[in-house]
């Protein structure tokens, strides 16, 4: 079978004469060798269509060719004129892309200055353009569904069909250990201790206006307003936050003195002096364990759970993992019957994350960083 033929069978290119000299460029270089900063290995079926059928990467020699890196921009810019469907498109497209930003920026070792003289291939723009067009096309109007081990997106009249078949509504959201660490890494060392006197003052006037209600919105933008409106100054025994109109007191200089103080000191002071009736979030329930998951029951029942050999009281959260059965969420040490690893995230989670970034402060820093990748892949 010719490389052309393999190629059609997949039914992800039509015969045209782009594909020709695809398979023109892969034959030519079948013998060649690789050779560092002249050379790039490329897939001539390419991992993303591997990757988005679900299906093992074939890194097989057979699979595996070393072009240069004009022949390695012209065999996806091929790719890319004779795909026959917009998802196998929109990837040869991501790649191009990718390959534009990579070989145009000079910081790179696989920087080509003559990129833009290869006949017939787009600007960078263009390129982009033709992306999010289509990218705008695939995703219009689709959803995504899990079987509580992997999730897809279809459209939706095919809802009906993966329902049936045992699929739900909504994507998997799982963390892996390195994105727990990242995030653990950016928080540490960002907590600061105000005054004892200044945390009264806020706690009692919380428990006046805060009990039992909601804040509107028109409360929510009136104390973002106050306080963008005032600074924090501090007189090397305490804090104090002024508006940025006032003069500050003699003695005291712009900032906040940060305190050192240890987890368990922390928690000694956030909770002095409140009851255990402080506490009751759960509606009148009680928590109980059997050493693997934790369950809420009424107290009245808690004599016959205790019978069954269940223990009063919650497990600790330290090595506890989310599990879910396609439906529901649930955190134990193992793995309940049914459940599998990983966690659904609903519509109303992914808004609160999304609510939760709004308006969140972009350091210099990170304005810098940006700003410099956007001059490195302007054209």
């Amino acid at each position: 079978m010719t490389l052309k033929e393999k190629l059609l069978i997949l039914g992800i290119v039509e015969d045209n004469e782009y594909l020709d000299k695809y398979c023109e460029i892969i034959e030519n270089n079948r013998e060649t060798k690789k050779e560092k900063f002249k050379t790039q290995s490329h897939h001539i079926i390419p991992r993303s269509y591997y990757k988005h059928c679900s299906l093992p990467i074939d890194n097989s020699k057979e699979n595996i060719v070393n072009l240069t890196h004009s022949d390695h921009l012209l065999a996806h810019y091929y790719l890319n004129k004779c795909a026959s469907v917009d998802w196998f498109k929109s990837l040869c497209l991501n790649s191009l892309i990718k390959m534009h930003r990579d070989f145009t920026n000079q910081d790179s070792t696989n920087y080509w200055k003559d990129y833009t003289a290869l006949p017939g291939i787009e600007t960078y723009n263009e390129l982009v353009e033709e992306a999010l067009k289509l990218r705008s096309k695939l995703y219009t109007g689709r959803i995504h569904i899990n079987n509580g081990v992997v999730t897809t997106i279809i459209d939706k009249d095919k809802l009906d069909i993966y329902l049936e078949a045992g699929w739900q509504l909504g994507r998997i959201y799982q963390m892996n250990e390195e994105t727990k660490e990242k995030i653990a890494s950016k928080l540490r060392g960002t907590h600061h201790e105000v005054s004892e006197e200044t945390r009264k003052k806020i706690g009692e006037a919380n428990k006046i206006s805060l009990k039992g209600k909601k804040l509107s919105k028109e409360r929510v933008e009136k104390i973002r307003k106050r306080s963008s409106n005032c600074k924090w100054y501090n007189n090397g025994v305490e804090n104090k936050f002024i508006p940025k109109d006032k003069v500050p007191p003699e003695g005291y200089q712009p900032g906040m003195i940060l305190t050192n103080i240890t987890k368990d000191e922390w928690i000694t002071k956030v909770h002095a002096g409140r009851k255990p009736e402080d506490y009751n979030t759960t509606g009148g329930t009680i928590v109980i364990n059997d050493g693997k998951v934790n369950k809420h029951i009424k107290k009245e029942e808690l004599n016959d759970y205790l019978k069954e050999g269940w223990k009063n009281g919650k497990l600790p959260l330290g090595k506890l993992n989310w599990y879910n059965n396609g439906i529901k969420n649930t955190r134990a040490y193992e793995c309940p019957e049914g459940y599998v690893l990983g966690r659904l995230i609903t519509e109303e989670t992914r808004k609160r994350f999304g609510d939760g970034m709004r308006g969140k402060h972009i350091t210099e820093e990170t304005k810098r960083k940006i700003s410099n990748k956007l001059k490195k892949t302007n054209i």
